[in-house]
């Protein structure tokens, strides 16, 4: 599995690959070792991240953008935290 680090509420990944639709896909944040991490896209350099820390908790579901120019996704983990 691929892995994410979440710092500060606000998620900021470089993209190597020559498509965006390559992030696509299911990551583990090495913080929530019992969670997950779900990227999908939502349209033209829009994402959602859908996640859970654990299996006790809600799921979640935030919001995010791909800069067309640099490829960094931007994700805002605000609306998660307690």
């Amino acid at each position: 599995m691929k892995y994410i680090l979440v710092l500060l509420f606000v998620l900021v990944i470089g993209i190597k690959s020559d498509t965006v639709k390559d992030i696509t896909g299911d990551y583990k944040d090495p913080n929530h070792p019992e969670g997950y991490r779900h990227i999908e896209l939502s349209g033209e350099w829009k994402l959602n991240v859908v996640g859970k820390d654990d299996e006790k908790s809600e799921e979640w579901r935030l919001k995010g953008r791909i800069c067309p120019k640099t490829l960094h996704l931007s994700v805002d983990f605000t609306p998660k935290a307690p």
